[in-house]
């Protein structure tokens, strides 16, 4: 899933309401749970998207860099965690322990001396050892502690050297749905199809491929002041579809059209009305498939009085 606040666990303020969760089950019961896809990190120090995650910088640094999903004009849209000196980023295990875990990282110019892997604070290992000229998506399996551990933390493994943070999967056997949800607040569509090559760089290392792609943008381009014009709009969402097409020709896609939200009404930049038209030309255009829950859901009024908004009234 490539969205923004609505899709993701950032931005309503009531959780059980986010569609991709809805799914999430829906799925998991029908085919089994596989696991909890890409974890991303998130945003910045303030505002992380995913609540499993906590920066630590511990007299080292913390700073994202552009690769990966980033929108550099709209504050501190991050991309990859840069990690120096003894700066770590911890992530909270599952109850139900992991079959399997997995880190996705970029491999740069000071990233030879890999990632330092720590359990509860405890026991530790190094992966990740790789180095290229420029930024590079990765993914490496870590081993399971046998202790039963309840943190993960990582770190450079070298005080001169820097480790690139992305995100993390679990996996539970080898059988049923795993959801990627990379959705983030504030997304718009810049945040994917501006730089899709760096942008959607880790979706080439999920492993087995990905059987559907949900792509769920446009809000955060209508709000008033975002400045996204509707030629700009179509050619992201243009990139996106393009890259997914070349990553595997048989890719299902499907547009997902969000409900005008309070922002969104009144904006005049991009009305909301001119990105629903647009979703629609493209939908026609690639032979993508384009489901628009405002049918059902109608007006802002009407589904709010259905349940369909969360409490922020926003989302």
């Amino acid at each position: 899933v490539l969205g923004d606040s609505i899709a993701c666990c950032f931005g309503p303020t009531d959780y059980e309401n986010i569609w991709t969760n809805v799914l999430r089950q829906s799925e998991a019961l029908q085919y089994g749970n596989h696991g909890s896809g890409i974890i991303p990190i998130g945003n910045d120090f303030g505002l992380s998207t995913n609540s499993q995650w906590s920066l630590h910088p511990q007299g080292g640094s913390i700073d994202t860099v552009p690769f990966g999903p980033y929108q550099a004009a709209k504050g501190g849209f991050g991309g990859v965690f840069r990690l120096k000196c003894a700066a770590q980023i911890t992530v909270l295990l599952p109850v139900r322990p992991p079959d399997g875990i997995a880190l996705y990282y970029a491999s740069a110019v000071d990233s030879t001396a890999g990632i330092r892997v720590t359990y509860d604070d405890q026991s530790s290992v190094t992966v990740g050892q790789l180095t290229s000229p420029t930024l590079k998506a990765q993914r490496v399996d870590i081993p399971l502690d046998k202790a039963g551990s309840s943190t993960l933390s990582f770190s450079a493994a070298s005080d001169s050297g820097s480790a690139y943070i992305y995100g993390v999967e679990f996996t539970n056997g080898t059988k049923g749905i795993s959801l990627h949800n990379l959705a983030h607040g504030y997304a718009r569509s810049e945040a994917w199809g501006g730089d899709p090559e760096a942008q959607l760089a880790f979706l080439s290392k999920i492993r087995g491929g990905i059987q559907l792609a949900i792509v769920s943008l446009g809000v955060n381009d209508s709000i008033n002041g975002t400045g996204t014009t509707v030629a700009e709009y179509r050619d992201h969402m243009a990139a996106v579809i393009k890259h997914l097409r070349a990553l595997d020709p048989a890719m299902p896609i499907v547009i997902f059209d969000e409900i005008p939200t309070r922002l969104g009404d009144s904006a005049t930049t991009l009305p909301q009305n001119d990105v629903r038209a647009q979703e629609q030309q493209l939908a026609s255009e690639f032979g993508v498939g384009y489901v628009s829950p405002y049918v059902a859901f109608g007006a802002p009024a009407a589904a709010e009085d259905r349940g369909y908004f969360s409490k922020d009234h926003l989302h």
